[in-house]
């Protein structure tokens, strides 16, 4: 299991950051950084009163996590782990949330990953193709299911 728990903990091609981005061990604390500086482009509207920019709003389609970062920082130049306001953040779907997740869990040696399948969770009934993370909590000694889209900010 050692050699399946490296492979996992070790960034991949799409979840490679820079030595100066984010990282941390911490589920409750990366959750938090990812919603700080993402929005759901679907909802900026709605939930938030947010027009988001073009920019803001083809960010849902770049699957480098390095330049996603680069397009983040282009709105908000804050560091990372300060939350941006929802008009300073950057649009994206659960695709992206959970490989942002991935990247800076991996980014401090924990073993993560992306997962898909359908949510029944959002509406009653209603089976919704969603991606979500999981990482090994070693003191349970399993995988965990973490999802950075939908998870309240702070809760993990």
């Amino acid at each position: 299991m050692d050699e399946t728990l490296d492979f996992y903990a070790t960034p991949g091609r799409f979840t490679v950051l820079e030595d100066s981005d984010f990282s941390s061990d911490d589920v409750r604390e990366v959750v938090g950084v990812v919603q700080g500086l993402l929005v759901y482009d679907m909802v900026a509207r709605p939930f938030y009163g947010v027009d988001l920019t073009p920019d803001q709003a083809e960010a849902i389609h770049e699957r480098d996590t390095s330049r996603l970062l680069e397009i983040v920082r282009a709105v908000d130049n804050r560091p990372l782990e300060e939350a941006r306001p929802p008009a300073n953040r950057v649009g994206a779907r659960c695709h992206a949330f959970s490989r942002l997740t991935v990247a800076f869990l991996r980014a401090a040696g924990v073993p993560a990953r992306a997962r898909c399948g359908f949510g029944a969770y959002f509406r009653p009934g209603w089976f919704e193709d969603h991606w979500v993370a999981e990482y090994w909590n070693a003191a349970a000694a399993r995988w965990q299911m973490v999802d950075a889209s939908s998870t309240p900010r702070g809760a993990g």
